[in-house]
């Protein structure tokens, strides 16, 4: 699908208001000559017009009179990935101008130019660097459980924090500079407040030892995670449910924890404030024939009574986690022990995953034993080269009853990491309305 930047025009015969045109004047100063009287009207147009690194299009539409008639013009471009159609004519003009897809690591930009007479109107285009063809990053090759939480994200570069800032609410994450996540914000702007919700702190080998979340500045208490690290070596599923997680389509960059960790042995929560107790332990625990065992104890009185304790058995294979028995949990793997497919509750739902060097992304999603007013459920992710989201595809009963909700375009910095992307979505999913959205993040680096 083409995104259309619509520079608008007004025909002479056509009665509605025209704006004051911002791109550059008629006269001397833009090659013009003050006697000639040709005319080149637009609307709404920018000076410069910004397109992704892949396929795009943009759409001039402009009128040129000279008097009472219609006068002829000519749209040039500086290079050649830029291919206006047609190139010259009379009168009123519908131009789409080709843009080629960009597999350089670099922006490149070029100058269209619509002349008539001695009139001319100069427009900029600027095209996003393909991130794609960046080289990548010493951690590409590193296996996914060994990265650090910048790494896992697929932040690449020296990132210090990072949040989105079209909304009006929004987390902000920060980094240390070896990686960690070290905390994160919650901001409301509507209300003009701010609040802490998790301070991260790390050991001597970079593994986190404590997360702590305060219930804000006026209240006591808070909810505290504390780690405990004794299976040296091991790769440890940190649940009994769905210990996978994976980056989903439309919601490129977002932080998600990592739950299988190395050499983790417990797990310790504590929520404890004047209204509410709560403290719940898990431990992990690999028996002789390398599986793991979880015990979980959870419990809502403060003297420790009543507990309720859950044990869960989880498979290995490899030094990999496998299988639950408990909750119906299994995974496989690729040849570089990356998640492969995923399934819980026995297959109700399944996930596929596609190997990519940056992060870990999901290729497809199913509910064929689902239950209720949706009986079946299917979802395709799409990405780029980059790791990135460019479409999330859709279906209900039928597989072949397809809806192409989301469409994503990016634009990159010069590490590779989106600054802002471009959201589409279909008819079928706005109820027959077409929405264009802009999503604007911002990146602060070390």
């Amino acid at each position: 699908m083409k995104r259309l930047l619509l520079l608008l025009a007004v025909v002479p015969s056509v009665f509605f208001a025209v704006s004051c045109d911002p791109v550059n004047t008629d006269g001397p100063d833009n090659g013009g000559d003050s006697k000639d009287k040709t005319d080149i009207r637009l609307i709404d147009v920018q000076s410069e017009y910004k397109v992704a690194s892949d396929i795009d299009t943009v759409m001039l539409r402009f009128s040129v009179t000279l008097g009472e008639s219609a006068a002829a013009w000519k749209v040039t471009a500086s290079q050649d990935w830029c291919k206006p159609e047609p190139a010259e004519g009379t009168g009123y003009a519908e131009v789409f101008v080709a843009i080629s897809a960009n597999d350089k690591a670099s922006a490149r930009e070029a100058e269209l130019v619509i002349s008539a007479g001695t009139k001319t109107k100069k427009l900029k285009v600027t095209q996003c660097m393909y991130a794609g063809a960046m080289p990548a990053e010493s951690w590409f090759t590193k296996p996914y459980y060994e990265r650090t939480d910048r790494e896992r994200v697929g932040l690449r570069g020296p990132v210090k924090s990072w949040y989105i800032s079209t909304y009006t609410t929004y987390d902000k994450y920060y980094y240390d500079e070896a990686g960690h996540l070290v905390k994160e914000e919650y901001y409301n702007t509507t209300d003009n407040y701010m609040e802490v919700r998790w301070v991260h702190s790390y050991d001597a080998q970079g593994r986190r030892v404590k997360s702590e979340q305060s219930y804000g500045s006026d209240a006591e208490g808070g909810r505290t995670f504390t780690y405990e690290y004794g299976n040296t070596g091991k790769l440890v599923a940190t649940a009994a449910y769905n210990w996978i997680e994976f980056q989903e389509g439309w919601v490129s960059g977002k932080n998600f924890p990592l739950s299988i960790w190395k050499d983790l042995s417990a797990i310790h929560y504590l929520d404890n404030s004047p209204f509410y107790y709560e403290r719940e332990d898990i431990v992990f625990a690999f028996q002789p024939d390398g599986n793991l065992v979880i015990t979980d104890t959870y419990c809502r009185n403060q003297d420790g009574s009543a507990p309720e304790v859950s044990v869960y058995h989880i498979a290995y294979e490899n030094g990999l986690p496998v299988s639950c028995a408990e909750s119906e949990v299994a995974v496989k793997y690729d040849d570089k022990g990356n998640p492969a497919e995923l399934s819980v509750d026995g297959g109700a739902k399944t996930w596929t995953f596609l190997s990519h060097p940056r992060v870990l992304l999901a290729a497809t999603m199913s509910e064929p034993k689902a239950q209720g007013m949706v009986a079946q459920f299917w979802a395709n992710y799409f990405y780029n080269s980059n790791g990135d989201a460019i479409r999330f595809q859709r279906a209900y009963f039928s597989a072949d009853q397809e809806y192409n909700d989301y469409y994503i375009k990016y634009f990159y910095d010069a590490h590779g990491n989106w600054i802002q992307r471009e959201e589409s979505t279909e008819p079928a999913f706005q109820h027959g309305q077409h929405f264009i959205g802009e999503v604007n993040r911002e990146i602060e680096y070390y």
